[in-house]
């Protein structure tokens, strides 16, 4: 009776041990991660597994290239025609800068008006000599560089050495007269093109 139960017990411990060698796997079969047999389930991925993109997937990117791209395009067109086309500076012409009566009254209460040149190059300064409206240039006489300018606090032109200048030497541009109908007032224009020497100069003597 003892004799058959330790055949038994034997009987059961070898059992056990047959299905743990059949089941689990050892040290170095963990180690070489075995493969999963195929149950024929949905594939599981890794958390860092890389998914191949879907034909869908790449429509969406060429498309929403295309469009970036064209409206970069866009962009650019829209910024090339508002600067004016890349055309080159626009050609001189008796340039228009205000009403007679109006300019009078600037230069009367605020001192000569500094005007910008739109076709390039430097600008002058718009004054009254006399009774005529004159449009002086930035350069000294005698000059390539020397620039002259008004200051107010001396009630005075003052050359790039900060010394006085008097209006009599100074070159002027032409200043003609415009109106749109007659016994309105006159358009003042300034022909950039025309260099008239200062009447204090050796030429304009």
């Amino acid at each position: 009776m003892r004799l058959a139960r330790c055949s038994a017990v034997t009987t059961a411990r070898h059992a056990r041990g047959s299905v743990s060698n059949d089941v689990r796997p050892t040290g170095r079969t963990r180690a070489l991660g075995a493969r999963q047999p195929d149950t024929g389930g949905p594939l599981r991925l890794g958390k860092n597994a890389r998914v191949p993109a879907s034909a869908a997937d790449r429509r969406l990117l060429v498309f929403t290239s295309v469009i970036v791209l064209f409206a970069g395009l866009a962009v650019a067109a829209v910024l090339f025609f508002a600067t004016g086309g890349g055309k080159d500076t626009p050609k001189a012409k008796p340039l228009f800068v205000g009403l007679e009566t109006q300019l009078r009254r600037n230069i009367h209460d605020q001192g000569p008006q500094y005007i910008a040149n739109p076709f390039a190059g430097n600008g002058f300064w718009l004054d009254v000599e006399g009774n005529r409206i004159v449009a002086y240039s930035l350069v000294l006489p005698g000059t390539d560089h020397c620039i002259v300018k008004w200051k107010a606090q001396r009630g005075s032109y003052v050359d790039c050495n900060g010394d006085a200048v008097d209006r009599a030497d100074l070159d002027r541009f032409k200043v003609a007269y415009g109106s749109h109908e007659e016994g309105r007032d006159r358009d003042v224009l300034v022909d950039l093109r025309v260099l008239e020497p200062a009447p204090g100069s050796n030429s304009g003597g």
